[in-house]
């Protein structure tokens, strides 16, 4: 199956001389998580949440100056873009654009043709691969359990601590959630995205001693005998791009990311080549 094939989402663009605090509203106002770095002569490079959690932690300038006083400078798009983002086109194999995503660690990749950039496509729309009929990649794994699949390095908090906590876990990485937890059982989730709202509502800093109890997202959760089908439809459904894995107890055993379904259609390709 190609991209082709998949359909194309119209990509969001931006300036590379735009700051972090412009790509950081302009994400936020379109519900998206990718940008195409574009200026006169075309595409340029790539930006992610990803690149502005790992770089300036998804804060403002005058955020980050609140917290590190005199520290603060202005960066822009430029200076934290990946400008040599792998390009895919239409025709490219789903499966050989989940490779490149997952071994150059982007959760989307631009699609260009005949030289002109067409579009873009995300982790989010490969995970449709493992509901449709046709892709035979998919067909032999739809009814694995997702348990097999699952990450088990996790980054946790306890529903006592304050919001910087989070941040702390999630400042300098590429990871997107802190799971609550309290005597081994799951009590919740928190986002980046959660953050952000959270700091989109306050005035600036007094969000870090927002206790996390008054944000935690309670969520969606997997059994550990899920079906890779289901998670796959449930979290493309819900656009979520990590789900824990619980006992009935709700024991934290594991979580399930878009990364780990991606690996496993990549891996299942390659024996089958």
């Amino acid at each position: 199956m190609i991209i082709r094939e998949l359909g194309l989402r119209p990509p969001v663009h931006i300036s590379p001389f735009s700051t972090t605090d412009e790509a950081i509203d302009l994400m936020w106002q379109n519900d998206i998580r990718h940008l195409l770095v574009t200026d006169r002569d075309g595409f340029v490079g790539l930006v992610t949440d990803g690149d502005l959690l790992e770089s300036v932690g998804m804060l403002t300038r005058a955020e980050r100056e609140c917290l590190f006083p005199g520290a603060s400078e202005e960066i822009l798009v430029a200076d934290i873009m990946d400008a040599e983002a792998i390009c895919v086109t239409p025709e490219t194999l789903l499966t050989d654009a989940a490779h490149h995503m997952i071994y150059g660690m982007r959760t989307a990749l631009p699609v260009v043709e005949d030289g002109e950039l067409v579009g873009i496509v995300t982790e989010m729309d490969l995970l449709g691969l493992f509901n449709d009929p046709s892709c035979a990649t998919a067909a032999m794994l739809r009814d694995e359990p997702v348990i097999n699949h699952s990450s088990r390095v996790l980054r946790t908090v306890t529903r006592h601590e304050r919001l910087r906590k989070v941040c702390e876990k999630l400042n300098g990485s590429k990871h997107h959630h802190v799971l609550v937890v309290e005597d081994g059982r799951l009590v919740g989730v928190i986002s980046d995205w959660d953050v952000r709202m959270v700091i989109g509502r306050s005035q600036v800093g007094q969000w870090l001693d927002r206790p996390i109890d008054d944000i935690i997202v309670s969520g969606i959760t997997f059994r550990p005998d899920e079906t890779l089908d289901r998670v796959a439809w449930l979290m493309r459904e819900e656009k979520l791009t990590a789900v824990p894995i619980t006992t009935p107890d709700d024991l934290l055993m594991s979580m399930v990311t878009v990364t780990d379904l991606l690996r496993v259609l990549v891996a299942d390709a390659v024996i089958h080549a």
